[in-house]
């Protein structure tokens, strides 16, 4: 299945396609870029953040539990009735959450 992207996606005035492939590849790369630029190589900073959160909130909350947090505030940010225009960042974040997760999930 593929969508017409927004208007803020179009380039030379022809749109371009977005296909699952492309959304996991985008994916992939921004993972890894974050990773160089943030995270000492990995974008890992989800375990340090679950730490000082549990440790801010009380709670016990494990690193695959953060980052289906992020899974939920991006789907809470795609799907928002109020504001329905397309925007393919939601779905980039949503599929390089989702590698993290079953990264983080491989661990326990």
């Amino acid at each position: 299945m593929t969508y017409s992207v927004h208007e803020s996606w179009v380039q030379g005035g022809v749109d371009k396609e977005v296909t699952a492939e492309s959304i996991i590849h985008e994916a992939a790369q921004t993972v890894a870029g974050r990773a160089t630029d943030r995270d000492n190589g990995r974008e890992r900073s989800m375990a340090r953040a679950v730490e000082i959160f549990n440790a801010t909130t009380g709670s016990n909350l494990c690193e695959s539990e953060g980052w289906t947090f992020m899974l939920c505030l991006k789907m809470a940010r795609a799907f928002n009735p109020e504001k329905a225009d397309f925007n393919k960042d939601h779905f980039v974040d949503l599929a390089g959450y989702a590698g993290l997760l079953g990264e983080a999930w491989s661990r326990k």
